[in-house]
């Protein structure tokens, strides 16, 4: 068994430092025209977190810019951007069920950055969320030029959440940079134990935030961030509030190991861990058997 190891995103790194900059440049461009046409714009993944979480810039890599917006929204947002010289590439992508995003590439000089325009943070057909809620809980961005703009971000039980969404949607790949997104939320805010696991009942995704906090469970003991013993004695609390079926916890912990790189306990084709996964974690029986149904049908 590999077991998760820590990555170094204390390393102050030029790249990143470098790559951020451009990247809030071109945040900068994109969401003054949307905010000033009363478009809400809620920052995801990396970009919610510099400022707070991560204060140094260089501290977080980030591969693109993640923004969420409601769904009535993109066409109006798509001829802005059409008219900021974007290129929008799921224009005639199939699939679309599976879909949570379009991708837009931004022109920066002789570079090109992507922006994911989220309008759900995972597939409808498996979790459907409230995005009226989602929008009324958003918290302004942590970076002040930001948030005088209007720029918002979820609040941090929402964060932790949507982080618990996001490992599941990547099927527990060995990229522990969720887990060290969590922990740094974890030491950088007060979390409400009770609207968390609220949260995740509401969403029906009690089963995938208590497999995730005990994937920072186990990480922090190996990771390089501190948090403190109350803090850290603060996930073990949340853990115990969310309330998985006995005969749901005994097959996720014999399937998957929390400290493992890849969590499944077994190898098997990607495709049939992504069947598997699906239906571990899916909300009800007919979900279970309806969502995997539809995936195969996508790939044929």
């Amino acid at each position: 068994m590999n077991r998760l190891k820590p990555t170094n995103n204390h390393r102050i790194s030029k790249t990143n430092l470098a790559k951020n900059i451009i990247f809030l440049h071109t945040l900068h461009k994109i969401i003054e025209p949307l905010l000033s046409e009363n478009i809400e714009v809620i920052a995801l993944k990396g970009m919610a977190l510099l400022g707070r979480e991560y204060s140094d810039l260089s501290h977080r890599r980030m591969g693109d810019i993640d923004l969420l917006v409601r769904k009535e929204e993109l066409s109006k947002i798509d001829k802005i951007f059409s008219r900021l010289g974007a290129k929008n590439l799921n224009a005639n992508k199939r699939n679309q069920d599976f879909i949570i995003n379009r991708q837009y590439l931004f022109p920066f000089g002789k570079k090109e950055i992507i922006v994911e325009l989220h309008y759900a943070l995972f597939p409808e057909i498996r979790y459907k969320l409230d995005y009226t809620q989602i929008f009324s809980d958003a918290q302004p961005h942590p970076l002040t030029e930001f948030a005088q703009k209007g720029l918002k971000r979820l609040s941090p039980e929402y964060l932790l959440n949507h982080l618990a969404l996001h490992r599941l949607r990547h099927y527990y790949t060995s990229n522990s940079k969720d887990l060290t997104d969590a922990i740094n939320i974890i030491k950088y805010n007060q979390i409400d134990g009770h609207k968390l696991s609220r949260i995740a009942c509401e969403w029906k995704i009690i089963s995938v935030l208590f497999f995730f906090l005990h994937q920072v469970n186990e990480y922090y003991q190996v990771s390089n961030i501190k948090i403190g013993d109350e803090k850290f004695s603060q996930i073990k609390d949340w853990i115990e509030l969310l309330k998985p079926s006995p005969v749901r916890r005994a097959i996720i912990f014999s399937l998957l190991d929390p400290r493992a790189e890849n969590s499944l306990k077994f190898s098997c084709p990607f495709r049939l861990k992504q069947l598997l996964l699906s239906c571990l974690f899916s909300p009800d029986f007919s979900t279970a058997i309806k969502y995997p149904v539809l995936f195969i049908k996508s790939r044929l």
